[in-house]
């Protein structure tokens, strides 16, 4: 089930002392979820991104989150 695999994700995260970096939950393959299924995971996880690599969709905005975070990190380091 979703909620576990998430927790699980979440444990290993913990287990690698990377739980206080910035994350970015990414739900893929959403092209196989019914139009309900995605409405229900988006509200229960506002800040998620749902993409399909298959279709391309939602691809977009991953890239300009990830840019966003490695630009934002290099100026941080640099300063």
């Amino acid at each position: 089930d979703l909620e576990e695999k998430i927790a699980t994700v979440e444990n290993v995260l913990e287990e690698i002392n990377a739980n206080k970096k910035h994350v970015i939950t990414v739900f893929n393959k959403i092209d196989r979820l019914f139009d309900e299924e995605r409405e229900r995971h988006a509200r229960k996880f506002p800040k998620a991104l749902f993409v399909s690599a298959l279709k391309d969709v939602g691809l977009d905005v991953l890239r300009e989150k990830l840019r966003e975070y490695f630009f934002e990190s290099e100026l941080g380091a640099s300063s």
